[in-house]
């Protein structure tokens, strides 16, 4: 299979997409982080952003040093999107935190 080959499957309702190494690599670094903050705050503000067709991936430091038997800031939960979403994002995450003052 080549770098470029993506194998799906569907179950039910559910896509499964299996993608080789170097693609999860390009995915990586086609994303940004977008803003990071408490796990609630990240979670609405990612719900907002897929009701507007943005797609993100939050990523939750605090349940990671937890588990991995560290302390952590309970504001360190990073939210990421595709750089491609970067405006629209940025719109929506401005107007989000004026509402939040």
């Amino acid at each position: 299979m080549k770098d470029t080959d993506i194998k799906s499957l569907t179950l039910s309702r559910f896509k499964i997409c299996i993608f080789t190494s170097q693609q999860r690599i390009e995915k990586m670094d086609s994303q940004i982080k977008l803003y990071t903050d408490t796990s609630i705050t990240i979670n609405r503000l990612a719900q907002i952003l897929e009701s507007s067709d943005i797609p993100s991936l939050i990523r939750n430091n605090v349940n990671s040093a937890v588990m991995a038997g560290f302390g952590s800031t309970s504001n360190n939960v990073d939210l990421y999107i595709y750089v491609s979403d970067i405006e629209k994002a940025e719109q929506i995450l401005t107007v989000f935190l004026e509402g939040n003052d």
